[in-house]
């Protein structure tokens, strides 16, 4: 089960925190041990107790979306995200004004923000580089695939042209996220962006040919299904001299070629961390089939992931 930084300090009761600080665990060990009924009735217990404690909502919210129960996982993590944004509100009022990689500190402790929080907004830097070193320009239409929190978006969108950046999050719980607490209601008004939730990598819900297609982290978690179904979206609506940059892991000896069907990690269906690996070959095997070149870029490797830049040939 992924941590919680539930705090068991919230009564200045001693025992009672104690007590709170127990059910945490029972939680955890429910969990692990597959009782999924278990640790729900405990977070139920817990929120019950401390409704106003944003981190047993977000934990509650990790048991659900492990039992299936996304929507109700969602209603759990937004309340837990209210909660914090309420905290945050009230420090800006007594003048303490925080940056957005602060906020993201702070918000990462009931939820996942799609890497390490104190990297988000380097991170999110970084992909708006890459893409600005390979050819992006204001007036290009740009999908960001699996575009999460916004981490990227903020920083496509404040260059790119209003109405020109396209996303598509599955997870719909953080993708609001994104557009209150990222992005902010300011910009999203002011560039328009469009997005869509569906989990099949199909580009061709927007009516529109794109000039570059961004997904970065995406291709660690997905099967090579999924990746052939992404190239085969690229070659079919994107636009003359357009540019598919994906990051992916390539096989180690820590990490074997995953040959499995499902993706594998956080998702709106699973609570759960993992990366998977694929083979160069495959890849350049797969791009080629449809008529694509790819090469490898020599910079802004992190944590492994290598950029590949994609295009017609």
């Amino acid at each position: 089960m992924p941590e919680t930084q539930a705090s068991t300090n919230v009564s200045p009761n001693p025992e009672r925190s104690a007590i709170l600080r127990e059910a945490v665990e029972g939680v955890r060990s429910a969990f692990a041990r597959g009782d999924l009924d278990g640790a729900a009735e405990i977070c139920g217990m817990l929120v019950h107790v401390n409704p106003d404690e944003a981190a047993f909502r977000a934990l509650q919210g990790q048991v659900l979306r492990a039992q299936g129960k996304s929507s109700d996982a969602d209603a759990a993590e937004t309340r837990a995200v209210a909660i914090v944004a309420k905290r945050l509100e009230k420090q800006a009022k007594r003048g303490r004004v925080l940056s957005l990689g602060e906020r993201m500190l702070a918000f990462s402790d009931v939820l996942f923000l799609g890497g390490p929080p104190a990297t988000f907004v380097a991170l999110g830097q970084m992909q708006l580089l890459v893409m600005l070193e390979q050819g992006m320009e204001s007036h290009h239409r740009v999908l960001d695939v699996g575009c999460g929190t916004l981490r990227a978006g903020i920083w496509l969108m404040k260059v790119l042209e209003k109405g020109n950046y396209f996303g598509i999050e599955p997870h719909q719980a953080r993708l609001e996220f994104g557009k209150e607490h990222v992005a902010g209601p300011a910009l999203m008004d002011r560039k328009q962006p469009r997005f869509d939730g569906n989990a099949a990598f199909d580009f061709s819900v927007f009516g529109e040919r794109f000039d570059f297609v961004v997904a970065r982290s995406v291709w660690t978690h997905t099967s090579k299904l999924q990746i052939s179904a992404m190239l085969d979206a690229f070659a079919a609506h994107s636009a003359p001299g357009a540019v598919l940059l994906t990051s992916y892991l390539p096989v180690s000896a820590g990490r074997p070629d995953y040959l499995g069907e499902q993706w594998v990690g956080r998702s709106a269906d699973s609570p759960v961390g993992g990366l998977v690996a694929h083979k160069t070959e495959w890849v350049q095997a797969a791009c080629k089939q449809r008529g694509l070149r790819v090469r490898a870029l020599e910079d802004h490797v992190v944590n492994g992931q290598i950029w590949l830049r994609i295009e017609q040939i």
